[in-house]
């Protein structure tokens, strides 16, 4: 009997427990009650009983008045999504301590205000997936002054947290740290701006984050200073930041400016067009920790600043995109399926090539300009209308006449150094050309190109 039961038992089907509709809740701080139903016309008082609407699935809970909190205020818990919105998006949070949050949480169309004189006061993820959606105001405690804005992080305050992941659509905040600011991460961390503004966006302030950053900036992000690892101290592992389309950094640096350690950092330009003032594949000042290695990625976009520092830079430009180079660039390899354009006095030294790379001049030939610098017989192309082709591991436009045998005379303040070789012949002053140079005549006057042994052209 009692096996015929469990065989009965075990034919029975098992149905998960599906989480319910989302609901929206309506909170009145000022005005509401907690005794109402939670509609809009019978709004609840405060964000803890209007959870409890939540349990079940998940919603939206949409604020008719702002709420104002003297210390930190830990959102409560919910296994689901919550989104937190003003009607209007004036109404919002008043505070002047920090802000965590207990569940996956979307803050839009509201109004964050600082109420005291704080540089630390954070807006924090916890370790859960935090949204700082589109429709965002800060309002900072002094009015103009970017120091009394809030912070943002993903990881907890306290204790140690286990991971972040936070994304930003709008809002101006003074710091966001992708992991935390004083307790160690561990685990992976990965922080998405598309939009909004900060003074500083760092994996983490002063603690360690014992897994893998991502950090990624496009759209209409707008960031003064990127740092890949720890603002301060503590160490963290590898490192990758990409500037997307849109974005705008004005310091890049592949470390931070404190004592903290990096494994690995790796910049990533895909999309990217707007100036960088400082592009370092080290720290910034005063940096004395450890970097293990830091590479630069150019994919797409254009690079308007001179890489400096980097351990390893590599050119791959994807199928049908283009990287524009305003730029001097030194670089370990070259790929490109799409375009690589050259604007200005930009230049590449590429130290392997693999396939064929096409490449276009935008704007007027610099008919002394060496642009790519490449092992010999390359296959690197220009259009034929630049006049650009390569002379020994050189892509230079320049109209050659052979001129080998040519006595030409120089005083010794500005002796030719002639690439490939010079003979002195007669006086140390009269040497013999065995290189062909190049001639551009302007105006009438024929001026004389000699190209030295760094392959810059010289009249």
């Amino acid at each position: 009997m009692l096996m015929a039961l469990i065989l009965v038992l075990s034919l029975v089907p098992v149905f998960p427990v599906l989480a319910a509709d989302p609901v929206t809740v309506y909170i009145d701080p000022k005005n509401g009650s907690n005794d109402n139903a939670g509609t809009e016309e019978s709004p609840v008082q405060n964000f803890t009983k209007a959870y409890e609407f939540l349990q079940e699935g998940g919603g939206t809970v949409i604020m008719l008045s702002s709420v104002y909190y003297a210390g930190t205020y830990t959102f409560p818990a919910c296994d689901y999504p919550v989104t937190i919105t003003g009607k209007t998006g004036a109404e919002g949070i008043r505070t002047g301590s920090n802000i965590v949050v207990s569940g996956d949480t979307t803050f839009q169309n509201m109004t964050f205000t600082m109420n005291k004189a704080s540089v630390s006061t954070l807006i924090c993820g916890n370790g859960h997936k935090l949204v700082m959606g589109e429709g965002l105001t800060c309002v900072p405690f002094v009015e103009g002054s970017n120091s009394y804005y809030f912070c943002l992080q993903g990881s907890s305050v306290s204790p140690t947290g286990t991971g972040a992941d936070m994304t930003i659509l709008s809002g101006q905040y003074r710091n966001v740290y992708a992991g935390a600011s004083a307790k160690t991460v561990n685990g992976d961390v990965r922080l998405t701006m598309t939009g909004g503004t900060a003074s500083v966006v760092s994996a983490s302030y002063s603690s360690a984050v014992n897994g893998d950053v991502e950090i990624s900036l496009s759209g209409s992000a707008n960031v003064t200073t990127v740092y890949a690892g720890a603002w301060l101290k503590s160490a963290v592992g590898n490192v990758t930041v990409t500037l997307g389309q849109g974005a705008k950094v004005k310091n890049l640096y592949s470390a931070g400016n404190g004592t903290g350690n990096v494994t690995s950092t790796t910049v990533i330009l895909d999309g990217y067009d707007q100036s960088l003032s400082n592009l370092k594949g080290t720290g910034g000042a005063p940096y004395t920790g450890t970097l293990g290695s830091s590479t630069l990625l150019l994919k797409s976009g254009t690079l308007r600043a001179n890489p400096v520092g980097f351990t390893n830079v590599h050119v791959e430009v994807p199928r049908d995109k283009t990287l524009t180079l305003a730029a001097e660039v030194s670089a370990d390899t070259l790929k490109s399926e799409g375009s690589l354009c050259f604007s200005g006095p930009a230049r590449l030294t590429a130290g392997a090539v693999t396939g064929s790379v096409a490449c276009t001049i935008a704007g007027d030939v610099l008919k002394n300009q060496v642009y790519v610098t490449a092992p010999a017989g390359s296959a690197i192309s220009f259009p034929t209308e630049t006049g650009i082709t390569e002379r020994s591991g050189q892509w230079v436009n320049h109209d050659l006449t052979d001129f080998a045998g040519l006595v030409v005379a120089s005083d010794s303040a500005n002796k030719l150094n002639l690439y490939g070789g010079i003979w002195a012949h007669g006086t140390s002053t009269v040497y013999t050309i065995v290189e062909p140079y190049f001639t551009e005549t302007v105006d009438g006057i024929t001026y004389r190109y000699y190209p030295n042994a760094t392959g810059d052209y010289h009249v």
